[in-house]
């Protein structure tokens, strides 16, 4: 087997893999893996966290949350990578047939009590077992290739 066969086989093999891990944890828990912004816009400070997550409804969503901060007391950091890992899920009220199979989007601005801040979140779903499906495709199709070129 050529070097990039071999290199191709192994990226899809265990993206199926690590996929395949995340679907079944996605049962349980809440994962997810991403980047936090922050930054100063016309006085105030808006924290951005950008993120590709496994909520624990079943589906895989990507998308952002952001909060406005009037003042904040720690020193910003503009960049800063994210991970949530084996966290309470976040099951959320399905709201139609769609969202029980996977499928969602959401996009809402409320008042956050706790933060004290204007926040508004934006995430597209798709059920959890797609990225599976996908990356395995991706799979064989370098190992079929491969075995056609012997």
């Amino acid at each position: 087997m050529d070097k990039p066969h071999a290199i191709a086989l192994f990226f899809w093999r265990n993206l199926t893999c690590l996929f395949a891990l995340l679907w079944f944890l996605n049962l349980f828990v809440h994962n997810s893996i991403g980047v936090d912004r922050e930054q100063v816009i016309a006085g105030q400070v808006v924290t951005r966290h950008y993120r590709l997550r496994w909520p624990g409804n079943g589906s895989v969503q990507v998308g952002m949350m952001q909060h406005r901060y009037p003042e904040y007391s720690e020193p910003l950091v503009p960049y800063d990578l994210a991970q949530g890992l084996l966290e309470p899920p976040l099951k959320g009220n399905p709201q139609s047939l769609w969202n029980r199979a996977g499928v969602w989007q959401i996009s809402e601005t409320y008042w956050h009590q706790e933060l004290q801040s204007w926040s508004s979140e934006f995430w597209w779903g798709i059920p959890a077992w797609m990225p599976v499906l996908l990356a395995s495709l991706g799979w064989w199709r370098v190992q079929s290739k491969r075995l056609t070129s012997k």
